[in-house]
């Protein structure tokens, strides 16, 4: 088997360490400053960034939205509008764009 540390690089494609059913690959250690320097980042911006403060807002408006009206989830909205045909490609891209605004809040952000 093989084995392979990747230190400071950038990785273009897939990387694969081991035989044909077993993949290995060693991480380093996990930063335990980036946590704080992230915070000291964000304190810094909310306190100096115009435009990252109205993004803060706005995002507070919309997580933090209280209201009367019930929320309707989108397969009662597509029922509701007589698109039950849609349900499944509604279901499928509503949960891969999800995971893509998941995946993008690990990037870095300079």
């Amino acid at each position: 088997m093989n084995k392979a540390n990747v230190w400071g690089s950038q990785i273009h494609g897939g990387v694969r360490v081991g035989d044909e059913t077993n993949y290995y690959i060693n991480l380093p250690p996990p930063d335990p400053t980036a946590i704080t320097r992230a915070l000291a980042k964000f304190q810094e911006l909310s306190e100096s960034d115009e435009d990252f403060q109205w993004f803060v807002e706005r995002l507070d408006f919309f997580t933090n939205q209280k209201t009367q009206t019930p929320v309707i989830g989108l397969e009662q909205k597509l029922i509701n509008g007589g698109r039950e045909d849609l349900l499944e490609v509604a279901i499928e891209r509503k949960d891969f764009f999800a995971k893509c605004l998941m995946k993008s809040q690990l990037n870095q952000r300079r």
